[in-house]
């Protein structure tokens, strides 16, 4: 004869399975968009879309979808020590593996999305799907690696339907220029920001005084006036024309490295 205790926990188990298939299968919050060869040295990369389900917390963005190119082969930790971060940063000087200033805390994201892909914990979605995902929605391309690593096929099914996107990329000198009409040119000098622009790019730059540049550029209006990345939308290229380079101070756990790329 059952216990009372047992039944009442066998009652408790079928209503937690009838829940469950009331609401379904569980939607992912992050997919895999794209799998290939990294364009600066052939070692597999791969990229994930993240906050389908649930939404960034990042205050300076607000709730964008989130963008990561990973290396496919090594969790992100490995991928620095080893230095093999370049298959997806390329020659950044902010890189971690080379001492850099870059704001990303590799024990966050990059890790833990890095290690759910190397245990097939993400699902994949072709480019059509992505297109859905990203319909009306903001988009961060490049929350963690280089945008420019991916094909531009890729790059614009993730801008064609968004509402809003933010992109920045250090290949700029050597990508191909269409990129330049998603991208914002990531620029660490005075020097960087002249090629940039002679090279018809809109830059985004580091600068110990963001204002040191009136009437060529603005401070991110997140830093000067509080304006999420989700509600400026400014750092989407040519796309946005007619619109000025915007100039940021470095942040991040990494600021002195930073500011000391900044002043050459």
């Amino acid at each position: 004869m059952a216990r009372p205790q047992d039944e009442a926990l066998a009652a408790a188990v079928d209503r937690l399975e009838r829940a469950r298939a009331r609401r379904g299968p569980r939607r992912p919050n992050t997919v895999v968009i794209w799998e290939g060869p990294s364009p600066i040295d052939g070692a597999p990369i791969v990229a994930v879309l993240s906050g389908l389900v649930s939404p960034s917390s990042n205050r300076k963005t607000g709730p964008m979808l989130q963008v990561s190119i990973l290396r496919a082969d090594m969790d992100a930790m490995e991928a620095s020590r080893a230095g093999a971060d370049r298959s997806i940063c390329g020659d950044c000087p902010l890189r971690w593996a080379t001492g850099g200033g870059c704001y990303v805390n590799l024990g966050q994201a990059p890790l833990s999305q890095s290690r759910a892909y190397l245990r097939g914990s993400y699902p994949r979605a072709d480019l059509e799907v992505v297109r859905q995902l990203v319909a009306g929605k903001a988009v961060r391309l490049g929350s963690y690696g280089d945008p420019a690593m991916l094909p531009l096929q890729v790059l614009r099914a993730l801008t064609d339907t968004a509402r809003v996107w933010t992109g920045y990329t250090h290949q700029w000198r050597t990508c191909a220029p269409e990129y330049a009409d998603i991208l914002m040119a990531s620029t660490d000098t005075v020097a960087d920001r002249m090629a940039a622009t002679a090279l018809g790019w809109r830059y985004f730059g580091l600068a110990s005084d963001p204002t040191d540049a009136p009437g060529e550029a603005i401070e991110c209006l997140a830093d000067a006036k509080g304006i999420a990345c989700i509600d400026c939308g400014l750092c989407a290229g040519n796309a946005r024309a007619g619109a000025r380079n915007i100039l940021i101070r470095p942040h991040g756990a990494r600021t002195r490295r930073a500011l000391e790329v900044a002043q050459g």
